[in-house]
Parts: C-alpha cells; sequence; structure tokens
C-alpha cells in the first residue's frame, strides 16, 4: 500500500480530515514490507474525541488494577527468608518478551520459569528486568513445537539460585518427552524441578517419571504435567506421582480454561511452610501459578481473616489439619462433614455434596458429576447401555484387557450404547454405538460433539473397540465375530451446539437424555442452562425428574415436581383480573419495581408511561420487556424469545410484529 498525506485527500477526496481513517487505512496492511508512506505528518493522526475521553476515564477513575495474587502483599510473619517461585506456560516466549518484563506480578517474583519457549537458536532475548537460562528442545515427534524451558531470576534477587547447565529429557511412549531443569536454593536447603510434558502421560509413563526422579530426592516440583486434577483418571495418575515421589498437591484452581493442567508439588514437611496461588494474564492461555516458601511458615493473622472471607471454614480446617492441631470445635465438624456427604456411588465414582458447585456455570463438568447422572439415566432406561468415562480411557492407555471389570456386564441386553469420551482435557463428546447390524459385522459409531468448530481431533480407539466387541459377543452371545466393521460416523452438524466455552458436559449428558428416553435432540442453550440447577435436584432424589430435567424448569421452592395432577401453566393472555385485583397486585409491586411479582398470581399489571405522540414504539417495546421480565423462569413467551434467539435456523422474524401488536393492545 502506498499512500501520501493528507491520507483522507488521497482515499476520500475529501477537504476535511476524519478521525480514525489512519487507523483503518493501516489496518489493511499485512506486514510492514507492503506499506509506504511518504510526507508524514503525525498531526493529521485524529483519535475520535469520544474515544480519547473514554480513555480518559478509563486510566483515571476506571483504572485496571491487578488480582491481589499475594505476591507483592505481607502473608508470612517473618518475611525476610521467604523465596517466591513461578512457572508459566508462555506458549512462544518470542514475541513476548516486554509482557514478562513489564508484568507487575511476575516482578514480585524470584525466579520464574517459562515453559513451551518454542525458540530457535537464531531467537535473541533481551530482558531488562530478569537474567535468563535458556534451555530449547526441538519438538521433532510434532509438527507444531511444543517444547523449551527458559529459566529467569530477577535481578534484584536476593537468594542464589543454582540451575542445571542443561536440561534433561524423560522420553515416553508414543513419542512425548518430559523435560525439566533442576534447580537448588542454598540458602533455603531446597531442592527441585521445573518440568514440562508436551502429551498427556499414561500411567506407564507417570511410573517412569517417578522412577527416575525418586533418586533426586526433591522437595518441591512445579509444572505442566497435562493431566487434568478435575478428571479422575487424571488424579489417580497425578495420586501415584504423589505417592511415589513423596509429595503432596498444594494448587488447587484452574490454569487453563475450565482445565487445572498446571501443578504445584511439595513435600509433606514444606507444605507448612508454603502457599500456592494463581492468576490469569493477557499473553497466553496458561495462568501464571506461583509458591512461597518461608522458613518459618507462620501466617499473619490478616492474612489468615482474608483466606476464611474468601474460602470460607474449609481454610481453617485445612490449616488446623496441616499442622496436626485438633482444635475444630463440634460445630466446625458437623459443617465439613456436611459438605463431603455422598450423595451417590458407584463402580467408578463417589459423588460428594460438595462436587455439585460444578453444576454452577461456567464450571466445567467433571468425570464424577457426568458418571453419577449417567448411572441415573442407565437406572431409569433399560434400553441402552451406558459405558462410565473411564472406559475409553482405560483403552486408551492399556488398550482392552479381558480381565478388567468391563467384562463383567453384559453390554447386549440393549443394542445401544453410550459412550462418553474426554479430549485433551478440556472436551467432552459422547458416542453412540448401534450394534443392530451386529450379526452382519457391522457397528456405526456415531459422534455428538457440541464445538464442532473447536476443530477437535477425534483420537478414538476404534481399534481396542473393536477388540472389546468382539470378545464380549463370544462370552456373552456365544458366538465369534470373525470379521468386524466399525463405521465411524459424525453426526455432530445437526446437533444444537454448545455457545460457550464450558457447557460440553451438559450438552453430553443432554444427547445421553434424549437417546435414551428416545427423545428429538431437539433443545437449546437456554435448556442446558435450566438443565444444570435441575442436575442438583436430581442427584439429591437420586433419580431423574419424571418430566425430564432438560426440558422441565423446576422450582428452588419445590424440586419435587408432581408426577401426577400437577397445575397447568397459565395461558399468557388470560389478562382477566378486576380492576380491585390488579389494583391490589400493583400496589403490591410497587409503581418502579419491575422485578415485582404477585405471589399467587400469573398477571402482570403494565407499567405506566407518559408519551408525548412519538414515544409509542418504544413504550409498548418496554412493556413487553417489563412482561417477559416479571414473568416466571418457565414462561411461554420467554421461552419462545430466547429460543428463537438461540436457533441457528434461518427464521422469519415478523411474526413477533402481531405479536407485539396483540400484547400491546392486551396491556392497554
Amino acid at each position: 500500500m502506498h499512500f501520501e498525506f493528507p491520507l483522507n485527500i488521497l482515499l476520500l477526496k475529501l477537504n476535511k480530515t476524519i478521525s480514525g481513517l489512519f487507523y483503518v487505512a493501516v489496518s489493511r496492511v499485512k506486514n510492514e514490507y507492503a506499506l509506504f508512506i511518504r510526507n508524514f505528518d503525525c498531526k493529521q493522526i485524529l483519535c475520535n474525541e469520544e474515544y480519547s475521553k473514554e480513555m480518559e476515564d478509563l486510566q483515571t477513575n476506571r483504572k485496571y488494577e491487578y488480582v491481589n495474587t499475594y505476591l507483592k502483599d505481607k502473608i508470612f510473619i517473618d518475611d525476610k527468608s521467604e523465596v517466591k517461585l513461578g512457572y508459566l506456560n508462555i506458549n512462544g516466549l518470542k514475541n513476548k518478551v516486554e509482557d514478562i518484563d513489564e508484568d507487575k506480578n511476575l516482578l514480585n517474583l524470584d525466579c520464574l520459569v517459562l515453559s513451551e519457549t518454542k525458540l530457535g537458536k537464531e531467537t535473541e532475548l533481551n530482558f531488562q528486568n530478569w537474567n535468563v537460562e535458556r534451555f530449547d528442545l526441538d519438538d521433532t515427534n510434532s509438527k507444531t513445537p511444543h517444547m523449551g524451558l527458559a529459566f529467569l531470576t530477577n535481578k534484584n534477587l536476593k537468594f542464589k539460585f543454582e540451575s542445571s547447565k542443561a536440561s534433561s529429557i524423560i522420553k515416553l511412549s508414543g513419542g512425548k518427552q518430559f523435560q525439566y531443569i533442576s534447580v537448588r536454593i542454598p540458602t533455603h536447603n531446597l531442592a527441585g524441578i521445573f518440568f514440562y510434558i508436551n502429551k498427556k502421560p499414561l500411567k506407564k509413563d507417570v511410573e517412569k517419571i517417578v522412577k527416575q526422579l525418586k533418586e533426586k530426592g526433591v522437595q518441591f516440583l512445579i509444572g505442566d504435567l497435562n493431566l487434568d486434577f478435575n478428571l479422575q483418571e487424571d488424579r489417580q495418575k497425578l495420586e501415584l506421582m504423589c505417592t511415589g515421589l513423596d509429595v503432596e498437591s498444594i494448587l488447587y484452581q484452574n490454569t487453563r480454561f475450565s482445565s487445572q493442567l498446571d501443578h504445584i508439588l511439595v513435600s509433606n514437611k514444606l507444605k507448612l511452610q508454603a502457599f500456592a496461588s494463581s492468576f490469569a494474564n493477557l499473553y497466553t492461555d496458561h495462568s501464571s501459578v506461583t509458591v512461597r516458601i518461608c522458613k518459618n511458615g507462620n501466617f499473619t493473622s490478616e492474612f489468615v481473616e482474608d483466606q476464611v472471607r474468601k474460602q470460607g471454614l474449609n481454610y481453617l480446617i485445612q490449616k488446623d489439619a496441616n499442622q496436626g492441631k485438633e482444635t475444630r470445635n463440634e460445630e466446625k465438624t458437623t459443617e465439613k462433614d456436611l459438605l463431603d456427604d455422598v450423595l451417590m456411588k458407584g463402580n467408578n465414582f463417589l459423588l460428594h455434596e460438595s462436587e455439585l458447585y460444578r453444576l454452577n456455570p461456567p464450571h466445567f463438568l467433571s468425570d464424577y458429576i457426568i458418571n453419577a447422572y449417567l448411572a441415573l439415566v442407565s437406572e431409569k432406561y433399560s434400553n441402552i447401555f451406558i459405558f462410565d468415562t473411564c472406559f475409553h480411557t482405560t483403552l486408551e492407555e492399556n488398550g482392552f484387557n479381558s480381565s478388567r471389570s468391563y467384562v463383567e456386564h453384559n453390554p447386549f441386553e440393549a443394542n445401544k450404547w453410550l459412550i462418553p469420551v474426554n479430549f485433551q482435557n478440556c472436551h467432552w463428546i459422547l458416542l453412540h454405538a448401534n450394534i443392530e447390524n451386529i450379526s452382519l459385522g457391522k457397528v456405526v459409531l456415531d459422534i455428538y460433539d457440541s464445538a464442532i468448530d473447536m476443530d477437535c481431533e477425534y483420537d478414538i480407539e476404534v481399534e481396542e473397540i473393536r477388540k472389546y466387541i468382539i470378545f464380549m459377543h463370544e462370552k456373552y452371545l456365544q458366538s465369534k465375530i470373525s470379521k468386524l466393521n466399525i463405521v465411524l460416523r459424525n453426526v455432530s452438524n445437526t446437533l444444537p451446539q454448545q455457545q460457550n466455552r464450558y457447557d460440553c458436559g451438559a450438552f453430553l449428558l443432554g444427547y445421553a437424555l434424549c437417546l435414551s428416553g428416545m427423545k428429538e435432540i431437539q433443545f437449546t442453550q437456554v435448556n442446558i442452562d435450566q438443565f444444570r440447577p435441575n442436575m442438583k435436584h436430581d442427584f439429591r432424589r437420586k433419580k431423574l425428574n419424571s418430566n425430564c430435567s432438560l426440558f422441565s424448569p423446576i422450582s428452588e421452592d419445590n424440586p419435587t415436581t408432581p408426577e401426577k395432577g400437577h397445575r397447568k401453566r397459565p395461558k399468557v393472555d388470560s389478562f382477566k383480573q378486576d380492576k380491585k385485583q390488579k389494583k391490589e397486585a400493583y400496589d403490591k409491586d410497587g409503581d418502579n419495581d419491575m422485578d415485582g411479582q404477585p405471589e399467587k398470581s400469573t398477571d402482570i399489571m403494565p407499567a405506566k408511561f407518559s408519551n408525548d405522540g412519538t414515544l409509542c414504539w418504544l413504550n409498548s417495546l418496554i412493556q413487553l420487556l417489563s412482561l417477559i421480565y416479571t414473568q416466571k423462569k418457565g414462561s411461554f413467551f420467554l421461552k419462545m424469545i430466547l429460543d428463537f434467539k438461540m436457533s441457528s435456523k434461518l427464521q422469519d422474524a415478523s411474526f413477533f410484529r402481531e405479536m407485539f401488536s396483540k400484547y400491546d393492545r392486551t396491556l392497554r
């Protein structure tokens, strides 16, 4: 692009300057080599006045403050001996040096390790506030480079760090690599490692890591293990690592979207002297994870009070347990026991009351939730056989093994199977197997995915599933299948899709409910939003709602919707109260309170508006919105509006014109 100033004359042939035009022009340039400017005059680059005022307001009155990460605040009574360690999956360091250099939170750390640096040997790093040691590594087994560590120490460092001269590599199955650097802090007599693994490890991989690290006698391990603490099978691997290395996890926060892939593991002795935290940043998809370690690990009373305010009673209970003190009174014990009450038990899951918080958006549904709800579905519908979330993971890690528990039940009691699968530690999908034609040597395996725009790579263990089917067919049907063809088919483009990043688990359960109950899959995001709280009632009752919790709103005050003889929802156009009733209802609600609603009536008194002859259209729309807003969640009209909004199909909105007129007349 080649242009001269004034820019407006060249592009629009106008004799006046237009604010924002320079941005529009240069935004069309794809690289700096395609841009040529002559007679440059920066005075002719003007910013819109409104934007200038907004920026000024943001910088003065609404200045962004970092979330309190406790990296700067005093949390230990004796903080002179405190060392602060940090770790961050940077996802490419080349263009993020300035971000790291100016991050006020990170600058409070003594040392910081960056993973996934993805640096070539020719790349130079110029940090102003950090000393850097690079441990570059090419990931030759991947199409996309993942590896590389960088060890940064603060130039205002008050403690001495000793790092290994080179990173160590543990080669694992399937081309996976475990890269780590050893670090010693002589002043604290501490030894630990920072690490990164480029793909989720199998159980045998974790065992190999433990075997090689056990002799090092490390007191802390910090890094991205690609194991999600929220998933049962991943948590089991993490516990295996903790047991083998005699360490414990002290970080319980999601570090990448709705998953916790980054971990801080410390020895039992060090646990009393450490505090772990994480915080988001603007330049990578992982949160920064940090740990503060003090020789004298006594917390200040202000910090304890702050934690109690944020975490509640659990913090004190945990703190007392860590210090081996029996100071909990009867009231505290009762509350703790109440939180840990077991709602449901299964072969591969244990659902606690405290786990139900994940049903509140925007939490990712854990395998505990999914397994427990699929158990309720299986109990109600006998026409379908449902596997748990560990089934596919077991096939992936160990291959088919006839000695496992999955051969103890006859799956051929039903001709349709449901298999929940988790991919990439952050996404749930559902497999639907139709085995009606198994005698002909054919099984159709349909993929139900609620987020097809994510372009998820479906690494489905088709071969191991085939082995399982052949074995089970011979075991229970006494018939050997010589040849079995499994047809993998993706039907996701015909399914309702999630409108956010975290509802894949809820959509999976929605698909399962419809497939089991022989219902058409026609729900929307609106139904899923109601489905989440409804599941809480199903869990507490230990059975499914007879009217299907996916489609039927359930009142918080009356969670057990009557199965028979329940009251029909009143029609939305039945505004036939007499004037006295309307006035009483209106007086009760208040003239200016549009949230109010008569307790025993669904009839809404219209709001009062003044009209100067030009605002009738606006008044009508506001009255309509008032009607929608004041009705209960289960109102037909609200559902109609939301269903229309969430629909992905091309629709004609002209019928709303008649609806507006109708309700406007009714309200008048």
